[in-house]
């Protein structure tokens, strides 16, 4: 956390939009945790944050965001498949 201290989160992944974009993010879900909207989410949809204007702008297309999923075969070896 921000104020240096633990807590224990569940990770799991959400359907964010902004301004008509829409993709999977990762979010952590933190009890009694205050909502807040991080760098990863804005460059998975292509945003970056202007300071000056105060202002959210579109920098490239969305749809930065790999998911890697384990699928179990017959033998016991674990395979990753790239999802998109």
């Amino acid at each position: 956390m921000a104020d240096m201290s633990r807590k224990t989160a569940s990770l799991c992944l959400a359907e964010v939009e902004i301004e008509g974009r829409r993709e999977p993010v990762e979010i952590a879900v933190v009890e009694n945790g205050v909502p807040v909207l991080g760098v990863q989410p804005l460059e998975v949809l292509g945003f970056e944050v202007n300071p000056v204007k105060k202002v959210l702008e579109a920098v490239r297309d969305s749809g930065g965001l790999a998911l890697f999923v384990a699928k179990s075969s017959q033998t016991s070896s674990r395979k990753r498949e790239r999802l998109t």
